[in-house]
């Protein structure tokens, strides 16, 4: 906790980029996602998977999630002073639903920065949102308002993820990176998907594949 809490102070984490390909090639734009880091005593960058699990006990996850979309809304700033076409996907906790703390955030940051919303996509895990549906529809109305956009992560994993879509209009999903791995060993996955991406499709929304490790 008290690593955390110091490194919110300070400014300690690290920040990764993950590159986003658009395989249409229908538009050029820069397209990353933001991937948090700690930095431990002796350098080494620790994963989230072992320090979040803390922040969440210890009632810092929205101050984490704050940061790194400030960071994030920065960064928009400084690639859009250069004329360079750039959108960042960034994850936030579900923790960040239950107030607007947040949501004054990036109101503020984004008219600070003339950035425009639409460049920001914040990341909510499904398996998350069905015992907080309410919230996560009163947020995505309010980051609609501001041209944000929501992508639901880990989908697929939810018991009828695709009805899942019918409750909350999701702008983008991104399916789960268990049906991404061994795919073109894996007719189930490849079925799995083909019906994922239809209808996502039929509700005008993007999909996103994560894990992609090989041309197959």
């Amino acid at each position: 906790k008290n690593r955390l809490e110091k490194a919110l102070a300070d400014g300690e984490f690290l920040l990764k980029y993950q590159p986003i390909i658009n395989l249409s090639q229908d538009e050029l734009i820069d397209s990353y996602e933001l991937l948090i880091r700690l930095q431990s005593a002796d350098g080494e960058a620790i994963l989230p998977d072992h320090f979040l699990p803390i922040a969440q006990r210890h009632g810092l996850s929205d101050d984490i999630d704050r940061w790194v979309v400030s960071q994030a809304i920065s960064l928009l700033a400084e690639k859009q002073s250069r004329n360079i076409d750039t959108q960042i996907f960034v994850k936030i906790s579900p923790e960040s639903l239950q107030d607007n703390t947040l949501i004054d955030l990036v109101a503020k940051s984004l008219m600070a920065n003339a950035v425009e919303g639409w460049r920001l996509i914040l990341e909510l895990p499904e398996s998350q949102m069905i015992t907080r549906l309410k919230q996560a529809q009163s947020f995505k109305s309010a980051m609609s308002a501001l041209g944000v956009r929501i992508c639901l992560t880990q989908f697929g994993t939810s018991v009828d993820s695709v009805k899942m879509l019918s409750h909350f209009d999701a702008d983008l999903i991104k399916i789960d990176r268990s049906f991404i791995e061994d795919l073109d060993k894996n007719p189930e996955h490849q079925a799995k998907i083909r019906e994922f991406v239809q209808n996502a499709r039929n509700l005008d929304k993007a999909t996103v594949a994560e894990f992609v490790s090989d041309a197959n």
